[in-house]
């Protein structure tokens, strides 16, 4: 199921990029801007998950300082308040979720390049082997990349192989051959050209986690495990690319540089760092309103005002804020009226409202134009 869903279609995607630049490391970096393309949606939803995040963040750690150690209570609370804001703690995963069995499809093709970018059968391609004389795939355990040494010898060896009848003289071929790099064999560690596809690929991994950490500032609750992955991250990097292939590697690197290309772009629209120094100037000017009102109101018992009587006009000045942070509290409002708008029409637009509300529960409603349109009739 998974070849048809994933790996047929990855591989003849990577063919095409193959066939249009005649070069496999070429198509694998075009095959590279491709799936990032495809998958640019899911970047927007990420960042617009985050942004809503660092909207609720003051108001989310104001939460966990009240429970305290009840991080149950904390955490049934934190959902409620997403909830209310319409954020998604799942949305910033999700890019991530779809990722992961993106590149174990491309794993895949790229290990099995005769059976999923040339499209040969798996009976022609032990003929081949056999014919080849390198027996790989008759051995009792047959390795991860037998089939990038077969279509490398079959590059090297295609007239023989054409007169013999096993390939047709119109086959796709290629070299793994890309900027002094065979792309088919393994990293180890020697000094060649081959150790700077690992170096590569931990390198643009670093970058990446330190840019994301540095524009997306971390809870403080998770800014541990941030700092963690900003060096976990390279190491797997680089953990991956001596154990694949070099394309395997090549890959992890070039979707790394173009990870961190779009970061840089939608952060110059949607700026979470921005959004959150917003968001904490919010929340203080909030907290100023809070603090005078109450000192306005102290002083005015203290001074024998009843309650619902006007205050004096030297104790309405206690209750203004600057204009700075009433606009900030304005804004606030308006964003958080114009979401639940939003809420409100979706809601609307599912339910149907009051034809879905059964007639013995419909009279305490207000008349709707129809019904009173029906009455007028009446």
């Amino acid at each position: 199921m998974l070849d048809n869903l994933l790996n047929i279609p990855l591989g003849k995607l990577l063919a095409l990029f193959i066939d249009k630049f005649n070069s496999y490391g070429w198509g694998l970096l075009a095959f590279t801007v491709a799936t990032r393309i495809v998958m640019l949606p899911l970047g927007l939803l990420q960042q617009r998950s985050t942004i809503n995040q660092m909207k609720v963040r003051p108001l989310e750690e104001a939460i966990r300082r009240q429970c305290g150690a009840d991080k149950m209570k904390a955490n049934l609370e934190v959902s409620e308040l997403y909830k209310e804001h319409g954020v998604s703690a799942t949305a910033g995963c999700l890019p991530l979720l779809i990722q992961f069995p993106l590149i174990i499809a491309l794993y895949k093709i790229i290990r099995m390049p005769l059976t999923y970018i040339v499209g040969l059968a798996s009976d022609q391609i032990a003929a081949i082997d056999a014919a080849l004389g390198l027996n790989l795939l008759a051995a009792k355990r047959v390795s991860a990349t037998a089939e990038i040494v077969i279509a490398e010898k079959l590059f090297n060896n295609m007239p023989a192989m054409v007169d013999a009848g096993l390939v047709d003289p119109g086959i796709r071929t290629f070299s793994y051959h890309f900027l002094g790099i065979n792309l088919a064999e393994t990293p180890r560690f020697a000094l060649n050209a081959l150790l700077f596809i690992p170096i590569f690929a931990g390198l643009t991994a670093f970058i990446q986690s330190w840019y994301q950490m540095k524009s997306t500032p971390p809870a403080p609750s998770a800014e541990g495990m941030q700092k963690q992955m900003l060096f976990t991250m390279p190491l797997l990097s680089v953990w991956i690319a001596f154990s694949m292939p070099s394309g395997m590697g090549l890959y992890w690197g070039f979707s790394s540089i173009l990870a961190l290309i779009q970061s840089i772009l939608l952060n110059a629209v949607w700026n979470p760092k921005k959004t959150l120094e917003r968001a904490y100037a919010q929340a203080e000017a909030r907290a100023e309103l809070e603090k005078q009102e109450r000192l306005a109101r102290r002083k005015a018992n203290l001074g024998g005002v009843k309650a619902g009587q006007a205050l004096g006009a030297g104790d309405a000045e206690a209750s203004v804020l600057s204009g700075d942070a009433a606009k900030l509290l304005e804004e606030q409002k308006a964003e958080q009226q114009a979401a639940k708008e939003r809420r409100e029409k979706n809601y609307a637009k599912t339910l149907k409202f009051r034809s879905h509300i059964p007639d013995h529960l419909d009279r305490d409603l207000p008349p709707t134009s129809k019904d009173s349109k029906g009455e007028d009739q009446e």
